[in-house]
């Protein structure tokens, strides 16, 4: 993985594309979002990129934000051309034509792709019915062949959304899930009729 990557596009749609384990929050997981990212936020953000990781060898950071000052932009061009092998940075914005060719020139553009757009979307279908069609789709997943998949495609979204509404709780039952992704036995059936009856509807 690169050091410093750039996505482009919908938040939604950009997050997606970051590995599960890179952006739901945690000791090593910073999730910053800033409608504009000003210097402060990049100084906040380079002391705590110099902070050593805890549980993993590296930490992490996801950067959502419209636009960038010029003077912040700069900073982040220091904190990139300057990296410490431990930390992976993400910065999702909509728009690319406000950033300056040099702080472009340190960023690994990364692609977003439709399949990790399609597993996100089969959440979205999941988020909105309402209570009792969940508990049936639930049941279909755990029953058809590809049940382990698409019980990670479920908790990819959940995970998402934890993270944007800032739902400790949901976080917390995400994290358990996904332990009992790959056994066997009743548990995920249980979180997962958990979640769909505490998830809000129409969210």
């Amino acid at each position: 993985m690169h050091h410093a990557n750039l996505l482009i596009g919908e938040t939604d749609q950009a997050l997606a594309q970051v590995p599960l384990e890179d952006k739901v929050p945690g000791a090593d997981v910073s999730v910053i979002q800033h409608d504009k990212l000003t210097i402060a936020h990049v100084r906040a953000l380079t002391h705590e990129a110099n902070m050593r990781p805890i549980n993993r060898t590296y930490r992490s950071f996801v950067i959502v934000c419209s636009s960038i000052l010029r003077e912040a932009q700069n900073a982040l061009l220091k904190l990139f051309e300057e990296p410490n092998s431990h930390t992976i940075f993400y910065l999702i914005m909509p728009r690319a034509d406000g950033l300056l060719p040099t702080l472009l020139s340190r960023l690994h553009r990364m692609v977003i792709e439709e399949e990790n757009v399609k597993i996100f979307q089969e959440f979205e279908k999941f988020k909105v019915a309402q209570y009792k069609d969940r508990l049936i789709h639930i049941t279909q997943i755990l029953d058809s062949d590809d049940a382990t998949k698409l019980v990670q495609e479920i908790v990819m979204g959940l995970s998402l959304y934890a993270h944007t509404q800032k739902n400790l709780d949901l976080m917390r039952d995400v994290l358990i899930l996904e332990s009992y992704i790959h056994t066997n036995g009743s548990s995920k059936k249980m979180l997962l009729e958990h979640i769909a009856l505490t998830l809000p509807l129409g969210t």
